[in-house]
């Protein structure tokens, strides 16, 4: 069985931490595409799992 590797997550990204996509994002860690009205927004981090 294959195992998806989990993408680190920086010690600074923290709950209530503001993020901001860029809009050269390609991918979600998820592998699935950022949809353009997502890319350039900013977003404040509600949960965050190691």
């Amino acid at each position: 069985m294959t195992e998806t590797p989990k993408p680190n997550v920086p010690s600074n990204i923290v709950v209530g931490a503001k993020v901001k996509i860029l809009p050269s994002a390609k991918k979600y860690a998820t592998g699935q595409a950022i949809p353009a009205f997502i890319k350039g927004s900013q977003y404040t981090i509600l949960q965050r799992n190691n």
